[in-house]
């Protein structure tokens, strides 16, 4: 491969790449405000030791019951963060995640799920990291996924479900979902990066 050419790829994948502000879409993902900004079902609540919290003071769980969820919706052009179109050309993904930990030896296991949104609330996707639990130890879970054309809003969800005792120990904090460029471009940009590598190439032999 030629150092031209390598050069022409460089360039044609920064001219597909959109600018994108790499924030935490989520609001109150550390649950320092209690549950504001969040849906919930079940006995959502907050809890801050045993252990503490994984950053600030405080969590979520579940309080004396089998199943909970927090929730949140984020409208992707409200936020300001990113376009239209290039949410459009396919040339973002979006990086999911949190910290997570339970109660001693017990198995209550938390599950984090994003789903993708049209305009129309039609569901595009939805993509769920393994379960998870631990013996009190915070872990990171993350995950990423294309945001496919079409998106216009994206639902993070975490539920918890309880296999021992009273208290469903299914601990979530410091969540996060962060839209960013994704690294291989969807068959739908090929055709512009081909133009724009195209171009570069043909430069690139006329001044050898």
């Amino acid at each position: 491969m030629t150092t031209s050419f390598v050069r022409a790829l460089t360039c044609a994948i920064v001219l597909a790449a959109p600018a994108v502000h790499a924030a935490n879409l989520l609001g109150n993902a550390g649950f320092e405000d209690g549950l504001a900004g969040w849906e919930t079902t079940g006995n959502a609540a907050l809890r801050s030791a045993n252990p503490g919290a994984f950053e600030g003071s405080f969590y979520v769980f579940g309080s004396n019951t089998p199943l909970f969820s927090v929730s949140q919706t984020v409208d992707l052009l409200a936020a300001g963060l990113v376009n239209q179109q290039d949410i459009d050309r396919g040339v973002l993904k979006l990086v999911f995640g949190g910290y997570q930990a339970g109660f001693s030896g017990q198995t209550d296991f938390g599950q984090i799920t994003v789903t993708l949104f049209e305009g129309n609330s039609a569901q595009l996707n939805a993509v769920s990291l393994p379960s998870f639990f631990s013996n009190g130890v915070w872990e990171e879970q993350r995950g990423e996924t294309f945001l496919l054309p079409g998106t216009r809003t994206v639902r993070f969800d975490f539920i918890g479900t309880r296999k021992q005792g009273s208290n469903n120990d299914a601990y979530l904090d410091a969540a996060f979902l962060v839209v960013a460029p994704a690294p291989v471009p969807l068959p739908a940009t090929l055709p512009l990066l081909a133009v724009a590598l195209g171009g570069l190439l043909r430069r690139a032999r006329r001044r050898s």
